[in-house]
């Protein structure tokens, strides 16, 4: 530190005071520059940040709109109201997370492992732990566990009731297969959130 206080102290002696407090004044200057663009840039990355938030709310909210008046005209027929077919695991699963609500299902808990949510269906008040698959006869393949689990949500059931041996959601169609064998339609509503 000495030493950097030593070295300012010969150049101001060389150079002259007014020369140093003019290059003073102009670096000073030139931080103050910086700092104001550097203010501006902040200021726009928020601004794009809020555009790019609320253009995909709006998108999010036309979707909603898109699917709750396509239920509202029709709701037996879910395939032509979802708009789009899942060809993954994943796309069946952020399709079942925008329209859980739809059928009656609350999602407390999405995540990796086995089982892939925990969730709330209607008034009953009991956990479900439900795994998600794309055909409901990858539940098997995959060598699950069916005691860490109440039900299979899936986008097409092909699986017989007997080989599964737990309760299954079919989303593409809105049918719930019962391990009794009942099977009950459940008629997607608009969510009172």
């Amino acid at each position: 530190m000495y030493f950097e206080q030593a070295k300012v102290e010969v150049l101001r002696r060389m150079l002259g005071e007014e020369y140093y407090e003019r290059e003073i004044s102009l670096i000073m200057e030139r931080l103050k520059q910086f700092e104001k663009k550097e203010r501006l840039f902040y200021q726009n990355l928020e601004e794009i940040h809020d555009r790019r938030s609320r253009f995909m709310f709006n998108l999010l909210m036309a979707e909603e709109i898109r699917f709750t008046e396509k239920i509202k005209r029709d709701p037996t027929n879910l395939r032509e109201a979802f708009g789009t077919l899942p060809e993954s695991k994943l796309e069946f699963r952020k399709l079942f997370d925008m329209y859980a609500l739809y059928f009656g299902f609350r999602v407390l808990h999405s995540g990796v492992p086995h089982p892939d949510y925990i969730l709330l269906r209607g008034d009953i008040r009991r956990y479900i732990r439900a795994e998600a698959e794309l055909k409901s006869k990858n539940y098997i393949h995959h060598g699950h566990n069916p005691t860490a689990c109440d039900m299979v949500l899936c986008w097409e059931h092909n699986c017989p009731m007997c080989e599964l041996k737990l309760d299954v959601f079919e989303l593409s169609t809105g049918m719930m297969y019962l391990t009794d064998g009942t099977i009950e339609r459940i008629l997607p509503g608009i969510p009172n959130v």
